[in-house]
């Protein structure tokens, strides 16, 4: 069993899901094969531009993403499910078959106001804290985190139910 990827399942309470495909895209960037990653939303909805944009910027294309419906994934055995929100803010999804959960929020920087170049800046504040708990979250599961063009110190991983 130590040759099956590490399962995450990462819930995303927003439309459209944008920083679950962010946190997809970084989770499968640092785990590669030693990972596998689904995001499944409470409200699916289309990807943000912006959110595709910020990654573009750094390499990583999220434009073919999209979250599935969370229904899709609820009976799938994972090892980890990510909610994105607090739970004191949305009812967690019953995740019955998980073996662990772990709530982590980030800002939404769809709610960023102003210029276009004042708004891709929140998209790429969120982006860069997103990679900081991801390469944090992979290091510490996996023990395996591939080299990427970043550097600085890893947050914490946050709250483990």
């Amino acid at each position: 069993m130590e040759d099956q990827p590490l399962r995450v399942l990462v819930v995303a309470t927003d439309h459209g899901g944008c920083r679950a495909q962010m946190l997809k895209s970084w989770l499968n960037r640092f785990g590669g094969d030693r990972i596998y990653v689904e995001v499944g939303s409470i409200q699916p909805g289309k990807l943000d531009a912006f959110a595709v944009r910020a990654m573009y910027e750094i390499g990583l294309d999220i434009s073919g993403q999209s979250p599935d419906p969370l229904f899709k994934w609820l009976d799938e055995p994972w090892d980890w499910a990510v909610l994105m929100r607090d739970p004191k803010q949305h009812r967690p999804p019953n995740l019955t078959a998980t073996r662990r959960i772990l709530y982590r929020e980030f800002p939404n920087p769809a709610k960023g106001e102003g210029r276009e170049d004042v708004v891709m800046g929140y998209y790429r504040s969120v982006r860069d804290d997103i990679h900081d708990w991801a390469r944090s979250f992979v290091e510490q599961t996996i023990g395996l985190a591939r080299k990427d063009q970043r550097s600085g110190p890893a947050s914490g991983v946050g709250n483990q139910v």
